[in-house]
């Protein structure tokens, strides 16, 4: 028989932000205790409004039968409490990062020789390292980034499997609403560390990456309008034959703003903004 875990009526929740809340559900299908709490936890959503699940409490009312209530609290358990620091110790690197470019900002110069009545400068469109073929080569430059980690300290008690769950659900996803001093999508979460330092301190190390947003970018004669800092940009190009001076000329046809991350609401981190 199918073990189906379906909510009743009943829902509590209240919008302090430090409350707690429960939902209600009637498991059928099966005479086991473990399978009718793994049914609710597997049915009831993993956050309610700003608290999380906790814990499942079910009780066997017939057979196969089970009455259960999934249980949230903020931080999964209870309200997060720092062991000495209030705040976090931080580290960053500001060095920045290597990013493949196809395209120029701005052609400087093209130079030929003098006296060659064959030589010719031919418009790539702002493409680099364009060859005979026209292939667009491209070029590695350093960009702009900021890297930089937190490190928070819990009581054991506060990091929770639902808790670690969490950091390993947000991992890599990209910053959907402001965080810190950044605007949405300039931040992503690289994943967390930690261990339990001393019985009562449990040290968690949050790694944080960050790109700048950009807007009116020039790619030749197209201006793409914005593109969000860990969105990717590519372009397509076209290649036009000059039968003078049977040379191949590439030149952008269109560009493209692909994103390649989740966005996500980092607030179940739990860490402030």
């Amino acid at each position: 028989m199918t073990i189906v875990a379906a909510e009743q009526y009943g829902r509590e929740y209240n919008y302090d932000k430090q409350s707690d809340a429960s939902r209600h559900y009637l498991v059928t299908g099966t005479s086991v205790e473990a399978d009718a709490t793994a049914a609710i936890v597997a049915a009831a959503p993993a956050q309610v409004g700003q608290v999380f699940l906790s814990s499942v409490t079910v009780d066997e009312t017939a057979d196969e039968t089970w009455e259960g209530v999934a249980h949230y609290a903020p931080f999964g358990n209870k309200k997060p409490e720092l062991v000495n620091w209030p705040t976090p110790q931080y580290s960053f690197d500001t060095q920045g990062a290597t990013q493949h470019l196809t395209q120029t900002r701005q052609t400087i110069s093209a130079t030929v020789p003098i006296g060659d009545p064959a030589a010719t400068i031919n418009d790539f469109g702002g493409g680099i390292n364009v060859n005979y073929d026209g292939e667009v080569s491209g070029v590695d430059v350093p960009i702009a980034a900021y890297t930089w980690t937190e490190k928070w300290t819990f009581l054991p008690a506060n990091v929770t499997s639902f808790y670690l769950k969490y950091l390993f659900n947000l991992s890599t996803c990209v910053n959907k609403y402001s965080f810190r001093t950044f605007e949405p999508g300039e931040v992503i979460f690289l994943g967390a560390s930690g261990q339990q330092t001393e019985p009562d301190r449990c040290e968690i190390t949050y790694k944080f990456s960050a790109l700048p947003n950009a807007t009116d970018i020039p790619v030749g004669d197209i201006t793409v309008p914005a593109k969000r800092g860990w969105d990717y940009m590519w372009v397509i190009y076209y290649k036009s034959a000059n039968t003078d001076l049977k040379k191949i000329v590439s030149k952008p046809k269109a560009a493209y703003v692909e994103q390649v991350y989740e966005y996500a609401d980092f607030s179940p981190l739990m860490i402030g903004f």
